[in-house]
C-alpha cells in the first residue's frame, strides 16, 4: 500500500491508527483503490495471495506497477488479475504434481482425485 500511494509504510500506519487522515492525492488514491477492489470481490475474482505483487507477466509488468500508476485502468488490472490468478492455479497444480512424483505417488486422475476430496468430506 505505501509503494502504491508512494509514502512510507508509517504514514499507512499511521493512517490506520488515525493518528492523522490522508488528503489530497493520496486519499483519492484510496478511494479508488477501495472501491476498485469492491468491484472486483463483487466480480467473484479469487484472491491471490501477497506474493503475487512483484510476479512479473508476459507484459512485463507487475500488478505493483498498474497499481501504481497514476490513473488505474480498470480492465487493463482486472485483465492483470485474472492472468495472475490463472497462474497461481497452474503453480499450485504443478506443485503438487511435483511433491507427488517426488514421493513416488502415481499420477492421479482428475476422477480419482475427487473421489477422494468426496470420501474426506464424508468423514
Amino acid at each position: 500500500m505505501a509503494a502504491v500511494c508512494g509514502v512510507q509504510r508509517q504514514t499507512i500506519y499511521d493512517w490506520y491508527a488515525e493518528k492523522f487522515e490522508a488528503e489530497g492525492e493520496n486519499a483519492r488514491r484510496i478511494t479508488q483503490l477501495y472501491e476498485l477492489v469492491t468491484r472486483l470481490k463483487a466480480s467473484g475474482l479469487a484472491a491471490l495471495s501477497g506474493r503475487v505483487v512483484a510476479r512479473s507477466l508476459t507484459t512485463g509488468e507487475t500488478l505493483l506497477d498498474v497499481l501504481s500508476e497514476k490513473h488505474i485502468d480498470e480492465p487493463r488490472l482486472t485483465a492483470l488479475l485474472t492472468q495472475l490468478g490463472k497462474a497461481s492455479a497452474q503453480q499450485k497444480a504443478r506443485g503438487a504434481a511435483a511433491a507427488r512424483e517426488r514421493l513416488g505417488w502415481p499420477r492421479q486422475s482428475q476422477e480419482a482425485a475427487d473421489q477422494v476430496l468426496q470420501s474426506n468430506l464424508e468423514i
